[in-house]
């Protein structure tokens, strides 16, 4: 209904200058900034004001670190203090309300930015520019957590937003009329963000990934660049142990995803260490009922267990065949112990070879033990987060009544006949066979 022209109150802008943008504060009412475009005129300074009485008086905030006329100011959607500014010469961002400014340089070019929005519910940056096309800065939760604390501190873990561990969402890419373009997909990681104040020259710099329990289910590398860092956990827990073989196993490379909740994060350098939370959410767009992924969780673990327990077998086996060899080597030629531990070491290979497969080759070659139908069911769940097929599960129990037959025979062969080759060992004067309780079979 009515206006009043506020120019006059902005002490020291220069006549006829373009208003570029105007940002009203979500917190005060009376707080607004603008930005000021004066390169029609020839004018390539940059001009951010802001008023805190709805215009009766500015005081400038853009300072020399600002570079390039301004086209846009926004204020953050969560921490007041936090601004950004787009010029023709790139992005500029202030934690303290505009009394210090640095450009985010992180693949972010020197072009103009014309505009930027803030998504109010991922908290991604999403800057318009002149020819660079749409540019997004993912989660802004690391920045507006930035303190003069935190600064300050020697080191800090800088929260961030949760994970959603996606649940296998991929494709959507745009239409033929749109030149067969695709967009790359963000990191679908963890992100773990930290400061350090100064760079380490001798020590460290290491992140742990800590459970419910306190254990620590992942140790990640870290850089030791001053400032922020940033690393990424894949979310799964260490890959299962496998058994020892003649040919490479990929069933041993990948773990199980973690459950959703909230885990234990500790920043190390050198001696010293703070801690954090990392949360890790359920993928909401999953097609797969509740029904299902616990049924699935359950065959996952299950196969997980199942594929340590034949490694572990398979160790045991490998450990106590290596022993009665080296046995073999201080028995004189020709003697009955030489003959009943040749005896014995086929027996313990005899088992082994039902396992893993023991011949060397690259292609195939037609060898297929218990170690490589495990790894394949394993895998098979893992990669598929819905509930196994029925002929997945149902190969599933046939290996599991395999795998517990060899632990039957190789628990009968360390018992009796065992003790019968270590007697006469130890009548011989020679050195037990002796089976560690670290490769005790496992039930």
């Amino acid at each position: 209904k009515s206006w009043t022209n506020v120019t006059t109150n902005i002490s020291g802008l220069p006549r006829f200058l373009c208003i570029s943008s105007i940002e009203p504060s979500r917190y005060d009412k009376k707080v607004v900034y603008i930005t000021v475009d004066g390169h029609a005129l020839g004018d390539m300074n940059s001009y951010v004001y802001k008023t805190s009485d709805l215009g009766k008086t500015w005081y400038k905030i853009s300072t020399s670190d600002i570079k390039g006329f301004a086209h846009k100011v926004k204020e953050d959607l969560v921490n007041k203090n936090l601004l950004f500014v787009g010029t023709e010469f790139g992005l500029f961002t202030s934690i303290n309300g505009g009394m210090d400014w640095v450009q985010m340089t992180s693949k972010v070019p020197n072009t103009p930015v014309k505009d930027i929005a803030i998504h109010p519910v991922t908290n991604d940056l999403v800057l318009a520019t002149h020819g660079r096309g749409i540019i997004i800065i993912d989660d802004l939760t690391g920045i507006r957590n930035l303190s003069q604390k935190i600064l300050e501190s020697d080191m800090s873990l800088i929260p961030t937003r949760p994970t959603i561990w996606t649940d296998a969402n991929i494709g959507g890419a745009y239409p033929n009329e749109a030149g067969n373009y695709v967009g790359g997909n963000p990191n679908g990681d963890a992100l773990i963000l930290y400061y350090l104040k100064e760079r380490p020259m001798t020590e460290d710099v290491k992140i742990q990934i800590l459970d419910d329990k306190g254990e620590v289910m992942q140790t990640i590398p870290g850089s030791k660049r001053k400032g922020l860092n940033k690393v990424y956990w894949d979310m799964r827990m260490k890959p299962p142990k496998v058994a020892q073989g003649a040919r490479l196993d990929f069933g041993g490379f990948n773990g199980p995803e973690v459950l959703p909740g909230i885990y234990k994060v500790k920043l190390i350098k050198g001696d010293k260490s703070v801690e954090g939370t990392i949360e890790i959410k359920e993928d909401p767009k999953t097609v797969h009922s509740k029904e299902d992924r616990d049924t699935r969780r359950k065959y996952l673990m299950d196969a997980y267990k199942m594929t340590e327990d034949l490694a572990n077998l398979v160790e045991k086996l490998k450990k106590v065949g290596d022993d009665v060899q080296d046995r073999e080597k201080i028995v004189d030629e020709g003697s009955a112990l030489k003959g009943d531990l040749a005896d014995f070491l086929d027996k313990v290979e005899f088992e082994r070879k039902k396992l893993t497969e023991t011949k060397e080759g690259t292609g195939i070659i037609g060898e297929e033990q218990l170690r490589s139908k495990v790894s394949d069911v394993f895998s098979t769940i893992l990669f598929y987060n819905g509930k196994p097929t029925e002929s997945i599960m149902q190969r599933y129990e046939g290996l599991l009544y395999e795998l517990n037959l060899s632990k039957t025979a190789a628990d009968k062969l360390f018992k009796e006949p065992l003790e019968m080759l270590n007697k006469k060992l130890r009548d011989a004067g020679k050195p037990e066979i002796i089976i560690n309780k670290d490769t005790k079979v496992p039930n």
